[in-house]
């Protein structure tokens, strides 16, 4: 088993005997039943995680929901990520998921540059790049967006095309760019996100 095999899977059995936060819970469960809607009637779902840069948060969650639904079998779910602004994948951002054993690869340098995921063969068609809502590669309609940051889903109470919205906000790592702690709240934070979608995924499996 490789690192990130091996880091999954301890992310799955973390989520099968310990219990989350109660208060998030409620919205966890929100997101499962609209995923087991979907899988119910037969129609492929869409998740957009949206946060304002699509920088940092929302391409963590994106990521990990690649990775979580490829290993606990999921089926005709896409994920997306976009921000109400576009910057780039940032590199702490990737650093943590190069840290966790993700192998997660530069295919274009420069401001944005963009990633994919050399992991199972067919993730090198997934790419990671940050983009506004309304980017040509996302859904115009049928999806659901997550906001995952407290400024996008207060300064984006719509996002144009969804059919459903959820709040799943988490505390921006940004805070500690160029700190000596800046890997440990990085690694913390990518975890928290890992196992709030490994709740989401396993809560469709297991349905």
């Amino acid at each position: 088993m490789n690192d990130i095999d091996l880091y999954i899977q301890n992310l799955i059995e973390e989520v099968r005997f310990l219990d989350s936060d109660p208060g998030r819970q409620p919205i966890l469960q929100s997101i499962s039943d609209y995923l087991a809607k979907k899988a119910n009637s037969g129609d492929e779902a869409n998740l957009m995680f949206v946060c304002t840069h699509n920088s940092r948060r929302s391409q963590l969650a994106q990521v990990w929901a690649v990775l979580l639904s490829e290993k606990l079998n999921v089926k005709k779910v896409n994920f997306y990520s976009a921000g109400t602004e576009a910057t780039g994948f940032h590199p702490n951002a990737v650093g943590t998921l190069q840290r966790s054993g993700v192998n997660i690869i530069t295919e274009e340098a420069g401001a944005n540059p963009r990633y994919y995921l050399n992991y199972l063969e067919g993730f090198q068609n997934q790419r990671f790049w940050s983009k506004q809502i309304g980017d040509p590669s996302l859904p115009k309609k049928d999806f659901a967006a997550i906001m995952v940051c407290s400024d996008a889903d207060v300064n984006c109470p719509m996002v144009p095309g969804a059919e459903a919205r959820f709040s799943l906000t988490f505390d921006d790592p940004k805070i500690s760019d160029g700190r000596a702690e800046s890997d440990h709240v990085y690694d913390k934070r990518s975890r928290q996100i890992a196992l709030d979608i490994a709740r989401i995924i396993s809560s469709v499996e297991t349905a």
